[in-house]
Parts: structure tokens; sequence; C-alpha cells
């Protein structure tokens, strides 16, 4: 491997890992938003530079796309603050605006006589390749002064993000702390615009703090997470880009960073949309198999009359073909004679189910004062989330009751 290629996985790997700290302040701020059109606000002063100093001298070229994009967020904030327009309707307005100015300046460079603007357009989408030495060095020295800045503001930004009240009376400036964050997600954008492209530069400072955000629980969780989800997106994509000719880093870039948001919202072991539908499907099979349970305990109770319990044992009873198998498994029910049974621990749970029920209802009816015709409804859906201890609970509050507001046998706990 090539000290050219080292060099461009090195400035992507940091600009990556920084802009992952960086968007996890925009992201817990709520200013998501705000760096999409701080991004787009980066074009015309790209071309504007490379105008005034008709050279493609990285300095030039950063410091005007850090300018448009400051002067993007100033317009931002004083057309929320002098109209009536919404915050995402002024980034809008900034973002459109801004972008079209960018779009229109570069189509007249491209065709003005001294309009030597080869590879200028490879600032829209990025392209990590043509990363120098001066570029990577710029990269290296501002995101080590980004990183020191935070780290040096760690408390006051902490506080600021999670409880701006309370860093007012702590004596922590608001609107200080907001400046500087603001002035990161400039700098951060502006250094990483040939790497990633100032349309996807937005995407590279949310898109990890977005997928931190489903893994870790504490602040400094989130921001270790997105740093290393960064740096890795940023490296695989300058990867793929330098791998295969013509294809900008910018989108690769994105789309590892999408995918590792894709997989976290599926897998993450907090609320992951796998996770939930298994704990859906749980669910809604355990109240289909106490509904099933209940049923058959219902019909013995209806067309037996048993007066104990072992009666229940005695009589069978009729479940769903599909249930069959499974209260087998579980233990509910034995087979003898052709016909289906209650087993010990099948009796003992439908017994569960019933008395929660009953309880519930006697509850609504006694403490609620609640008619018995009005408490059924209640009881269906509270029989499945009390647990024994709230069984137990109701037992002692209602004196260890014999018989439900219907004159229906509570089973005996």
């Amino acid at each position: 491997m090539d000290t050219q290629l080292l060099l461009v996985f090195w400035g992507c790997t940091v600009l990556g890992a920084t802009a992952g700290l960086m968007g996890s302040s925009a992201f817990l701020e709520k200013k998501s938003l705000l760096t999409d059109g701080l991004s787009h606000a980066l074009l015309p002063g790209l071309v504007l530079g490379y105008w005034i100093s008709q050279s493609k001298d990285l300095p030039f070229l950063l410091v005007g796309a850090a300018l448009s994009s400051a002067i993007g967020a100033w317009l931002s904030d004083f057309l929320q603050k002098n109209s009536k327009l919404s915050s995402d309707a002024a980034i809008g307005i900034v973002l459109g605006g801004f972008f079209g100015l960018g779009t229109l300046f570069l189509s007249a460079l491209q065709h003005a006589e001294s309009g030597n603007q080869s590879g200028l357009d490879q600032f829209l989408f990025g392209k990590a390749a043509s990363l120098g030495v001066q570029h990577v060095l710029i990269i290296s020295v501002v995101c080590i002064l980004l990183v020191c800045h935070f780290v040096y503001h760690y408390r006051e930004v902490k506080i600021y993000l999670f409880d701006p009240v309370y860093a007012q009376t702590a004596g922590i400036s608001s609107k200080r702390i907001s400046r500087l964050l603001l002035g990161s997600y400039i700098l951060t954008a502006a250094i990483g615009v040939q790497a990633v492209g100032a349309i996807l530069i937005s995407s590279m400072l949310i898109l990890p703090s977005v997928a931190a955000r489903m893994w870790g629980s504490t602040f400094k969780g989130m921001i270790a997470i997105a740093v290393s989800i960064g740096a890795f997106g940023a490296l695989a994509g300058c990867y793929i880009s330098a791998k295969f000719a013509h294809m900008p880093t910018g989108p690769v870039v994105v789309l590892v960073l999408g995918s590792i948001v894709l997989i976290s919202l599926f897998v993450n072991p907090a609320n992951g949309w796998i996770k939930k539908w298994s704990l859906k499907t749980i669910r809604r099979w355990q109240i289909s198999s106490e509904n099933q349970l209940k049923a058959a305990y219902l019909h013995i109770e209806r067309n037996y009359h048993p007066s104990s319990r072992s009666e229940y044992l005695a009589h069978p009873i009729t479940l769903a073909g599909y249930f069959n198998r499974y209260a087998q498994l579980r233990g509910w029910i034995v087979r003898r004679s052709q016909s289906w049974y209650f087993s010990e621990q099948g009796l003992v749970c439908a017994e569960s189910v019933v008395r929660k029920h009953r309880l519930w209802e006697l509850y609504l009816n006694k403490h609620l004062q609640l008619h018995p015709n009005h408490v059924h409804l209640s009881a269906e859906w509270m029989e499945h989330f009390l647990g024994p201890r709230e069984e137990k609970v109701l037992m002692n509050l209602l004196d260890q009751p014999l018989a439900d507001p219907h004159s229906k046998q509570i089973p005996p706990l």
C-alpha cells in the first residue's frame, strides 16, 4: 500500500472521528437540519475563494467556505428572529438559496475564459483520492484543535445540551456555548468538503450520532460510539472510493454510515426493531395462550359445574388445533383416551388467569363503584398484565374474596 493511500486513509479516519464527535452535539442540540444548511452554504464560498485567488490553494478555498457557511448560519438565525418563519423554514431558505447561488457561481466559472477550475466540481460529492499532504495536514490540525476545544469545554457543553436552564443558573452562557458549537460544526464541514462533498458532509456529521444514540445510554458512551462509527464509516467509504475508479467518496461514505444506522435500527439491544417485533410476537402468543387456557377452564365450569379442583382435571377440554402442540410442550395438557385434559401445571395457569380477571372485576366494582356490566372489558385486558405480586395485593385488598360481582367463584390463591 503506497504512502499516498495511507495518507488519504489517515485524513478520512481523523475527519470521520471528529465529525462523529461534533455531530453528537448537533444531534443532542436538535440542530441536525442546521448542519445540512451549513454544508450546502459552503459552496458559494468555495467558488468565490477560487475566483478571488485564481488558484486551488486549500487555505483560500476553506476560508471562503467557512465564511460562507457562517454567513448562512447568521442569515438563518436572523430570519428566525425577525420574521414569523420557523427554524426549519429559515434553514430551508438558506440551504436552497446558498446552494443555488453556489451552483450559479460554479456554472459561471466553467464558462469563464480564465476558469481553469478542473476538479473544482469534486467539492460537490467529494473525492478522497485527491487529498494531498497539505489538506491532510490541515484536517489533522483542525481536528486536533476541535477535539481539544470540546474536551476543554466538556462540562459546560454537557450541561448546556441536557439542561440549558440549569446552565444559566450555574453561570454558563448558553449563547456562548451555542456559538462555540456552531463554529465547530462549520469548521468540521469546511475541512471535510473535499473528502465528502458539500452536499453530503452533513450526513457524515449526523449519521454516526444517530447510530450511536441507539447503542449508548450515557453521553460519554454515545460520543465514544459515534467517534468509532464515524471513523470506520469514513475509512471504509474512502477505501471503496479509492478501490473503484470514478466512484465519488461522499455517497459511498454516506451509504456505509447509512447501512450502520439501518443495522442499528434492527439489532440494537435497547429498542431495535427485531427486539420489538420479538417481544410483540411473544406477548401476543402469551395472551393467546392464556385466552385458550381460560376458555377451556370456563367451558368446564359452565358445562360440568365442578365442585373441586380434581374435577377440572377429570373433564376433557378442547383447544384450538395450533395450540395443542404448544400446550403439550409446556406441560399444560395431557392426553388420555384420545382426549386432552388439564395437567396440574395447566390448571394452575388457567386458574391464575381466571382469578386475575375476576379479582379485577371485583376491584372495579367495589373501589371504583362501576356497575358489574361495565367491568368485563377492562378485566379482559388486565388479566394478561397483572403479575403474581399484584394478584396477592388484590386478594388482600379485597379481603380474600370468594366470588366476583357476577357471583362466579374466584379460584383460591
